[in-house]
């Protein structure tokens, strides 16, 4: 190009200069004409010299650097607001300054076969205007004869009346044997037979002319140089489009538009400081107008509209939109400088297309109002910072279901919800859509609509192709639109669903899962409503991502671990096929136990069945049973005389998305109990009621709010990966010492569990919580109303004791049968965590900063090491080697002596009565 040649040769001039005058100085020639000579050639030179100058100051890039300050108060069209970012464009100067694939030479010959349509004008009547045709034809053809870079081949397309005067034109400008005319039949098939004639060019580029579009004589070489750019090299181009202003609900309004013609241009001002300015820039537009700059291999998407209308759509809509739609292929017009780089239609006498002559063609166009009807998008008024949700219904039944979750969805600002329907022939058009969302019943803000138009009928009863007809609209409205989640009904064995669900998956691989999909049973979604209005957008888009493992531990109870097996197989999962039930069986485990496991069905994800040859007992069947993969790997123990609610999933579910994954991170929840504390065990006397609506009486706490607790729940909980991993890391460590080198001796205070527990898992887990500060949420729920309960059935650390009640009316709770999980909620949903009381080991409220001191003040009495996190911003490792830092060399400080010194010297703070209470609680669970 003509500035980027001069930049690039312009060493070559001032190389050339010190040749020439060096060959003058050493020949022969009179001196007073080398004197002369080399006077003329300075001043030659400076000349160069001085224009460059001032090419740079104009023309330099970096003059321009703000190219999107303009501000012309247009409407934003959805090209310029898609996920990847607001569209970046370029002004005329730097266009010509990108890096192109193609250099431009002298008498280059581009690639390109200019298209002229003439026979725009088939309804004229007089010979007027005929004339003005043939000199208008005239004034084209000369304007790309004279291209600075010719095209390898001119065509016109015109009626079969004109060819006469065309081919009498070429004759008179010998062009007979360059430029091809082909003749399009009077109303085949509308504009389409424009199209179909262009398929038959050999060339990779085409240039589409409209009558009466003059070329400046560089817009051939400008085009073929910026479409070789990577920037460009995939974008329809042109000089002149359009905008829709609005996409009408109804068919009888009036399209608005704004038009980009000739004002597009590239224009400058000049700054206080005397610095030329360009304000000018490629923008993106919904539809080119009058010219199109595209590749040829493009054509065969404007033909893969199976749509009947498709062919009577203006042209402009239908090529911006099928390359948009089918390719993603966006339409991008680009600024001009000078009357050498415009493609216009104002030097031409007679009256232009306006603005207000396409609005009224598209107004009346048949075509055009039936794509309006099915809500086929092209333009999306919309902000970039939307949340993109996405909805697809086959049939009116599935819409009933999912229609208060998308309707409330609509109602947040910040979201942008668009519902696809698959059409009249499935029992939902979009008229009927539209007139359901306006229904006040429906209680829905906006909502865009989209109708597949799904044709059933026509493949008569052919499923397989249907499917694809289905699988290829899916994918291109999902490369449209460009959801972020998309929420459908889980059908596995229906022909539309699985169209539906290969789209996205196809899209999905092809884009590296860049949408969350939430696929839900139908009679499952009025479960999960609640839950998916209530959490951040930043968590849903986070609901494939925690992975369940349930880690059953069990031995020789076959028929309570066949009821957990028939509670957990009669829960909601909500379309999560991927969690991992494995049974933990002990050495002790008897033949129908074993029989059992090998034989039942789980229908929710991988089944593995485990079995020790020696026996483990409790602590290393519990600890050893999950191990995380990484840190969205979940673990829920269960034993076997727990049974589960048929909501417990999504209690875990929902807790897990609002506190794991959400905006904040918390860091010191280490999991969920499913079950409802109505003991509490940690007391030095033994096991006293427990019931958080007195604790919370009096207090900011709503009595029915969820909180936190420091004690571990063994009967049914999820427990978070970063911190299981840290338990593991902390009992070998913690074992090893207590076996071989009684360094540490790590007591908590005031907490049974260090003096009664000698065999449980929890002992060791309790001191790991109580030098962290670590916490479990636990729900709270009217009458102890839980998602687990506990059977308290008779085995190792459960027995009856005579004139004491069943151990199952002490720690049995009732599960939650009826759906009231929202309903008990403090305003209906979970409340923010660091809203949540806070409660110690013993049930009394307190405060994080509480919990995390008396952490450091055991931790400091035990370790020679601080403790590993930062207090500014509280950020933990999950590291122990902070805990085990003691010195190697020195004998252990505590003696088993000083241990049971320390014992009595508890107990001497409790009276006669609580002592003897102590030593009859022998019915614990641990």
């Amino acid at each position: 190009m003509h500035y980027k040649e001069s930049s690039q040769t312009r060493f070559s001039y001032y190389k050339r200069a010190g040749i020439t005058c060096y060959l003058l100085r050493t020949s022969s020639f009179p001196r007073i004409f080398r004197y002369i000579v080399l006077l003329s050639l300075s001043l030659f030179f400076f000349a160069i010299f001085y224009l460059n100058i001032i090419t740079n100051h104009q023309y330099s890039p970096k003059q321009h650097n703000n190219i999107n300050s303009e501000n012309d108060n247009i409407p934003h069209t959805y090209f310029e607001t898609l996920n990847t970012g607001v569209f970046k464009g370029h002004t005329y100067i730097e266009l010509l300054h990108l890096e192109s694939a193609w250099v431009s030479t002298l008498d280059s010959k581009v690639p390109v076969t200019v298209i002229i349509f003439h026979a725009n004008n088939q309804n004229n009547q007089n010979d007027e205007d005929d004339e003005d045709d043939d000199r208008n034809i005239d004034k084209q053809l000369d304007a790309v004869i004279s291209q600075t870079v010719k095209p390898e081949s001119i065509w016109i397309i015109t009626l079969a009346e004109q060819v006469d005067n065309i081919n009498k034109l070429l004759l008179e400008k010998k062009l007979i044997n360059y430029v091809q005319v082909y003749i399009k039949e009077i109303d085949n098939l509308g504009p389409f037979a424009y199209l179909q004639i262009a398929q038959k060019v050999q060339t990779k580029y085409i240039l589409l002319l409209n009558s009466r579009v003059i070329l400046g004589n560089r817009y051939l070489q400008n085009m073929f140089y910026i479409s070789n750019t990577k920037e460009y090299n995939n974008t329809l181009l042109g000089t002149m489009g359009a905008n829709l202003n609005n996409i009408p609900s109804e068919v009888d309004y009036e399209v608005s538009l704004t038009c980009y013609d000739d004002h597009i241009s590239s224009f400058f001002t000049y700054s206080n400081d005397g610095m030329m300015k360009y304000s000018r820039t490629s923008k993106r537009v919904d539809m080119l107008t009058n010219i199109w700059f595209l590749q040829k291999q493009w054509l065969s998407t404007l033909f893969k509209e199976n749509n009947k209308d498709a062919i009577y759509l203006p042209l402009e809509f239908l090529i911006s939109f099928a390359l948009r739609y089918r390719s993603n292929i966006p339409s991008i017009i680009l600024p001009t400088f000078n009357q050498e780089s415009r493609g216009d239609i104002s030097t031409i006498s007679i009256q232009t297309v306006t603005c207000n002559n396409l609005s009224r063609e598209f107004s009346n166009n048949a075509a055009w109002a039936h794509y309006i009807e099915r809500g086929y998008p092209l333009i999306v008024k919309e902000s970039s910072s939307k949340n993109k949700i996405m909805f697809i219904f086959d049939g009116i039944y599935q819409e009933k279901y999912f229609r208060s979750l998308y309707c409330k969805l609509s109602l947040t600002s910040n979201n942008s919800v668009n519902v696809i329907t698959t059409g009249k022939d499935r029992g939902l058009d979009i008229s009927r859509l539209r007139n359901i969302i306006k229904n006040k019943k429906s209680s829905c803000g906006h909502i865009n609509v989209y109708d597949l138009d799904v044709r059933t009928n026509s493949f008569e009863n052919d499923n397989t192709n249907i499917r694809n007809q289905v699988h290829k609209d899916v994918k291109h409205m999902i490369e449209f639109l460009k959801p972020e989640i998309l929420i459908y009904a889980k059908i596995t064995k229906d022909f539309i669903n699985q169209g539906i669900s290969s789209a996205i998956e196809e899209f999905n691989i092809e884009n590296t899962n860049t949408i969350t999909v939430i696929k839900i049973p139908l009679e499952e979604i009025e479960y999960v409503t609640g839950l998916i209005i209530d959490l951040p957008f930043y968590s849903l888009k986070n609901w494939n991502k925690p992975k369940i493992q349930l880690q059953i531990i069990t031995q020789n109870r076959p028929d309570s671990l066949s009821r957990l097996i028939h509670s957990l197989n009669a829960s909601y999962y909500f379309g999560d096929d991927n969690i991992t039930l494995t049974i933990n069986m002990d050495r002790g485990a008897d033949p129908v136990t074993i029989e059992f496991c090998s034989k039942f069905l789980w229908n929710h994800g991988s089944k593995n069945v485990r079995h020790r040859v020696i026996q483990g007992g409790l602590l290393p069947a519990v600890v050893e049973s999950y191990y995380p993969n990484d840190y969205n790997d979940y673990g829920i123990l269960l034993e076997d005389d727990v049974e589960v609610s048929p909501f417990y999933y999504l209690w875990v579910k929902y807790t897990i998305l609002k506190y794991r994954y959400g905006p904040a991170k918390y860091q010191r929840l280490f999991g969920i109990s499913l079950y409802g504390q109505r003991q509490m065990e940690l007391h030095m006397v033994g096991r006293r009621p427990y019931d958080p609506e007195s604790i919370f009486h009096g207090t900011k706490f709503p009595s029915r709010s969820p909180y936190l607790s420091q004690v571990p729940c063994s009967w049914g909980a999820v427990y978070f990966p970063e911190i299981w991993k840290e338990f593991h890391e902390y009992l070998i460590r913690r074992l090893d010492d207590e076996s071989n080198y009684h360094s540490q001796e790590i007591i908590v205070p005031n907490s049974r569990s260090s003096f009664k527990w000698k065999k449980s898992w929890k002992k060791y887990f309790i001191e790991l919580i109580y030098l962290r500060g670590y916490v479990m949420l636990y729900p709270n729920y009217k009458n102890f109303t839980s998602f687990s309960t506990n059977h308290a059935e008779i085995g190792i650390h459960i027995h009856l004791i005579k004139d004491k009640p069943e151990p199952v009316t002490i720690f049995g709770v009732p599960l939650m049968k009826d759906f009231t999980l929202y309903d008990e909620l403090p305003n209906n949903h979970l409340t923010d965590f660091t809203e949540l009381p806070v409660t110690n080991l013993w049930g009394n409220l307190t405060t994080f900063n509480d919990l995390i001191n008396r952490g450091i003040n055991l931790h400091n009495n035990i370790s020679q090491c601080p403790p590993h996190y930062k207090e500014e911003n509280d950020q933990l490792n999950f590291s122990t080697q902070d805990i085990f830092c003691v010195d190697e060399e020195k004998k252990r400080n505590t003696t088993t002596q000083d241990y049971i010194n320390f014992e009595k010297q508890h107990r001497e703070f409790l009276t006669e009565s609580d002592q003897r209470k102590l030593e009859a609680s022998t019915t614990s669970v641990i």
